[in-house]
């Protein structure tokens, strides 16, 4: 699932450093996103379908008290009351764990892994530390994924250096004249999406924003 700025970015909207995280941060605190939704409507469905069947066995429980004497009741109830406990606790214990699931996968999510199998094996050593969740985080994650980078940095995809530029594009022929794309207009040269390749084409037709 792509964040915000990914978003932004794909559709040419590049936006400062400096002000990416501030983004971020407002857009989770004010929009939820639709797999958002669809988890509390599916935590809604379940508690709904568990209490149904709560009162189907307790509605059925009933129709056998007619007929029979006190210690029966007191039987009865008190093996009403265990299998009502027991499936109060169940329906908790699937809760929790599909909670669960959907916080590891939220925090898998914002690491980079070198392949599929290399992802899925980490996923399932993380997920037999048991760490506690708190809310959409797992505590101790972090750590977690430190130590599992240091034991098996092949799992993980290369991290790039920030401090390392960019190759520079060709922009000229061996014969000394310019290769980039020709442009009628401005507007034409405006409407490119990627930053480098636009600057590229307004330095190679600077003619075409000088005034007339």
């Amino acid at each position: 699932m792509k964040n915000i700025n990914e978003i932004l970015k794909d559709l040419g909207i590049t936006v400062p450093e400096d002000k990416a995280a501030e983004l971020q941060k407002l857009v989770a605190e004010n929009y939820k996103t639709v797999a958002e939704f669809d988890k509390k409507v599916g935590r809604l469905e379940t508690e709904r379908d568990g209490l149904q069947s709560q009162l189907d066995t307790a509605a059925e429980t009933l129709k056998k008290f007619e007929g029979i004497d006190a210690d029966q009741i007191k039987a009865e109830l008190a093996a009403a009351t265990k299998k009502a406990e027991d499936a109060e606790q169940s329906l908790k214990d699937q809760l929790e764990e599909r909670d669960y699931n959907d916080a590891l996968k939220a925090c898998m999510a914002e690491v980079k892994f070198s392949s599929n199998a290399a992802r899925d094996a980490i996923l399932a050593k993380i997920r037999q530390q048991g760490l506690k969740r708190d809310g959409d985080k797992l505590l101790g994650f972090e750590d977690a994924i430190k130590a599992a980078r240091e034991a098996d940095p092949e799992a993980f995809a290369k991290e790039e250096d920030p401090n390392t530029l960019p190759a520079a594009k060709v922009t000229t022929k061996l014969g000394g004249g310019q290769t980039g794309k020709k442009y009628n207009s401005k507007d034409e040269i405006m409407a490119v999406k990627d930053p480098s390749e636009r600057q590229q084409a307004i330095a190679e037709n600077m003619n075409l924003f000088q005034k007339g």
